[in-house]
């Protein structure tokens, strides 16, 4: 005795069942959704990536909680510092000396990590007088690419906000030293 169902029983029965569909893939997306927001809220606050202290002697591919690991999750907030009209932007270079006399600009792509942490790196070398970090990267750059640095100088190069754009203004220069005396003092440290 099969019962047959009336069109309109048959319509609401195909409803429930496109409703129970539909109930999952909003369950779904809305899970996908709380994930990326709470791998944002972890990134934001830096719980995921360990102190620079622990990993800055592994590299870069060792470091998974760390940008651009979590890609599209970012470290950098979304609303940035705005920079008025007479404000400066420092713009960070390190500048490397070979044996043969050639200067190099060692950028963060040269040492394996993001501009980010080079600008974190650059600042903690002059606050911290880090020679010790220094001499890593000074290292770290000689074996990659297989020279020999003899000196290595550390500029600012300041950008000057005007209505019509930005302006250089002049240099400044914040370290200049050898590489032996790094590698000395990280060796008496």
């Amino acid at each position: 005795m099969s019962q047959q169902l009336s069109p309109r029983q048959d319509s609401l029965t195909s409803l429930n069942v496109g409703s129970r569909q539909a109930g999952r893939w909003t369950l779904v997306i809305s899970l996908i959704i709380v994930t990326l927001i709470g791998l944002q809220t972890l990134k934001t606050f830096k719980i995921l990536c360990f102190p620079q202290v622990l990993t800055r002697f592994l590299p870069a591919d060792l470091i998974v909680g760390c940008d651009p690991a979590l890609y599209p999750i970012l470290e950098y907030p979304m609303y940035n510092t705005v920079f008025y009209e007479g404000a400066t932007v420092p713009q960070r270079y390190i500048y490397g000396t070979t044996a043969e006399g050639t200067e190099v600009n060692i950028t963060h792509e040269d040492l394996g990590i993001n501009v980010f942490m080079l600008m974190d790196v650059f600042d903690d070398i002059i606050e911290d007088e880090d020679t010790e970090r220094l001499a890593f990267y000074v290292r770290y750059y000689e074996e990659t690419y297989g020279v020999d640095l003899t000196a290595v100088r550390l500029e600012i190069h300041p950008l000057a906000v005007q209505r019509e754009g930005f302006e250089e203004q002049a240099t400044v220069i914040v370290l200049e030293t050898s590489v032996d005396a790094i590698l000395a003092e990280e060796g008496g440290a």
